[in-house]
């Protein structure tokens, strides 16, 4: 586990957090990785799942994540980079978005420098697509195909 390879490394290297311990540390810690602001990550998280509902966490969680420098919350995310609304957003511009999360500064910078999305970012946003299919069914099959076959255009900058 992660845990066990911090112990192992003598210092916090791997996430291993979930989403609410994400969204617990982006709203009230900061980012100093120690065992103390660990814990309090750990205790405010357990009060979270116990006063909301995983649906509230997940809104809250993508409204205040980092999508690209000064890009903060889906629906910021999904004006800059597509021209639309959150729930206007196609199942690729989705996982495209969903795919940034690990960098967002590397997806800016691919906005700053393309207008579309190709090569291996490309089946980054695919593999995104199959994980929203075959685990989350979240599209179904039909969707999915469909998304595979669309290419991911970005609005033109502002």
């Amino acid at each position: 586990t992660a845990f066990e390879m911090d112990l192992y490394a003598g210092r916090f290297m791997y996430g291993g957090s979930t989403i609410t311990q994400q969204l617990v540390k982006n709203l009230y810690f900061t980012r100093s990785k120690t065992l103390a602001r660990k814990l309090q990550e750990g205790f405010v998280a357990l009060y979270l799942e116990t006063a909301l509902s995983k649906e509230r966490i997940l809104e809250l969680y993508l409204n205040c994540i980092e999508f690209g420098r000064g890009i903060y919350g889906i629906e910021a995310a999904a004006r800059q980079y597509f021209s639309k609304h959150c729930w206007e957003l196609l199942p690729e511009e989705v996982a495209f978005l969903m795919m940034c999360k690990p960098s967002p500064r590397d997806c800016q910078r691919l906005f700053d420098r393309q207008r579309g999305v190709r090569g291996v970012w490309r089946e980054k946003v695919d593999f995104v697509l199959g994980r929203l299919t075959t685990l989350a069914g979240v599209i179904d099959e039909t969707e999915h195909q469909a998304a595979l076959a669309r290419p991911i255009r970005f609005a033109s900058p502002e």
